[in-house]
């Protein structure tokens, strides 16, 4: 162990996060193609399809619970 006392946070202190320029520079991932950004716009207002997705994604088991891996 080191000689030096640990410093211990606030409650309700957080840890700061820094970012690069490049972070903030889009609004939007680089990533997601076209296709993917007109498939969650269609999506946005429309719960049945939400629902669907995450299904088709194993992220949700049935509305309102979160497949185990998710848990």
């Amino acid at each position: 162990m080191s000689g030096k006392a640990s410093k211990k946070r606030a409650a309700g202190s957080k840890k700061r996060r820094t970012s690069t320029s490049a972070e903030h520079s889009s609004t939007r991932a680089p990533v997601l193609s076209e296709a993917a950004l007109a498939y969650a716009k269609k999506i946005e207002g429309n719960r049945e399809l939400a629902i669907e997705f995450l299904k088709e994604a194993g992220i949700i088991e049935k509305p309102g619970k979160l497949a185990r891996p998710y848990r």
